[in-house]
Formats: C-alpha cells, sequence, structure tokens
C-alpha cells in the first residue's frame, strides 16, 4: 500500500507539470522592433534563434505576433484578433536566424509611453513526430517622442 500511494504522487506531480505553461526556449529571444513615423507607430516582434544545430520550428499562423497594446494609462488601443483560420507553419532556423512576425501599424499615435505586450507560441520537432513546446511572453514599454 505504501509503494502505491508513492506511485500515486508521483504520478500526479508528473501531470501536474505536464499540464503547465510551456517553458521559454533557452536558444530563442524575442524583441521589438518600433518605429514612429508621421504620427503612426510601427510594432514589429522579432524572434532571433541562437543556437547551433538547424532547428526545425512549428506554429500556428504566426511564430511571434504583438498581443495588445495600451497607453500609460492603461487604456488598450490595439489587441490581437485571432480568429480566422488556423494554419500549421514549418520552419527551419540556424544559427542566428531571425523570423519576423506581422506589423502591427497604429496611426493617429501622441507622443508618450505606451506598454506592449508580446507573445511567441511555437514548438520544436525532437524526433520524427515528437515536438516540445515553447512560450514566450514580453512586455516592453516604450517611449514615442516627435
Amino acid at each position: 500500500m505504501k509503494s502505491l500511494s508513492v506511485i500515486f504522487v508521483l504520478l500526479s506531480m508528473i501531470t501536474f507539470r505536464s499540464c503547465g505553461e510551456a517553458q521559454a526556449h533557452s536558444d530563442v529571444t524575442l524583441t521589438l522592433t518600433p518605429s514612429y513615423v508621421e504620427d503612426t507607430l510601427y510594432l514589429t516582434p522579432v524572434i532571433t534563434y541562437l543556437g547551433d544545430n538547424l532547428t526545425t520550428f512549428i506554429y500556428v499562423n504566426e511564430m511571434a505576433y504583438i498581443e495588445r497594446v495600451e497607453t500609460d494609462e492603461e487604456e488598450v488601443i490595439y489587441e490581437h484578433d485571432d480568429s480566422g483560420f488556423d494554419v500549421d507553419q514549418r520552419l527551419e532556423l540556424d544559427e542566428e536566424d531571425e523570423v519576423a512576425g506581422n506589423t502591427v501599424v497604429l496611426e493617429g499615435i501622441e507622443p508618450g509611453f505606451y506598454v506592449v505586450h508580446l507573445v511567441a507560441d511555437f514548438s520544436t520537432e525532437l524526433e520524427e513526430g515528437m515536438e516540445q513546446d515553447f512560450s514566450h511572453r514580453m512586455r516592453q514599454t516604450i517611449e514615442v517622442r516627435d
């Protein structure tokens, strides 16, 4: 009976761990490339792979995207719309390869501070048919000046 309870505890720990959120990939960075031109703010999420080996990345629709943008008063001025068709994508990346996500264009933006929430969700192929999930989340405050 004692060994059965130990097995149950071990199975519970494994189950809870596997149900948790995906961890960040140690060889991947998520960055933001902002640009401000004539009252228009351009925000592009960028994934950079720093690993040594050619790796296959699997993702749905976009590897990295802007989840939302808020003013410094927490007013949401942009929110990602993930409705539509889901399309699985596969991409092979080698050392220092970069992948830019879709650029968000915000017109009529006044100078000030903005909080940008970025997300990157993807899997990497370990072996034929085996994948490992990863998730990067980042919050960056940017200052827009004339």
